[in-house]
Parts: C-alpha cells; sequence; structure tokens
C-alpha cells in the first residue's frame, strides 16, 4: 500500500488505487455498498506515514545485514 485513503462511511483504509479499480465497476463503497466517489475519500496520513517509517526501518536494517536487494 503506496497510498491509503479512509473511507468517509465504512471509515476503512485502502490504496487509492485499488479503490480507482473498483469505483470504475461499481460507485460505491466495497465494505457496505454506499455511494461514493473519488473526491469522497479522505487520505490517511497516520497510516502513510507508519508504512513510510516501516520501509524506512526495514532499509536500515537490510543495510546493516549488508543484504542489497531489497526493493
Amino acid at each position: 500500500m503506496k497510498d491509503p485513503v479512509k473511507l468517509p462511511q465504512s471509515k476503512v483504509s485502502m490504496d487509492r488505487s485499488v479503490l480507482k479499480a473498483h469505483l470504475m465497476n461499481d460507485p460505491t463503497d466495497p465494505f457496505n455498498r454506499t455511494p461514493l466517489k473519488l473526491e469522497d475519500v479522505v487520505e490517511d496520513t497516520e497510516l502513510k506515514n507508519k508504512i513510510e517509517q516501516f520501509i524506512q526501518d526495514r532499509r536500515r536494517h537490510r543495510d546493516s545485514q549488508g543484504d542489497v536487494n531489497m526493493e
């Protein structure tokens, strides 16, 4: 997940690209079927920060282990 967004009705977080694909076929919240437009979602900055921190931690760990094949 690279661009997490929170759905306004179900309060579930999911990746924006996955949601875009879903909305092309069905303009509803995939978790409760309420009407939904991409403009209605809110960026989940807290989750995005946690993901970025996790990636940085993994890279530091990888670098300390001498493994150069992580991408």
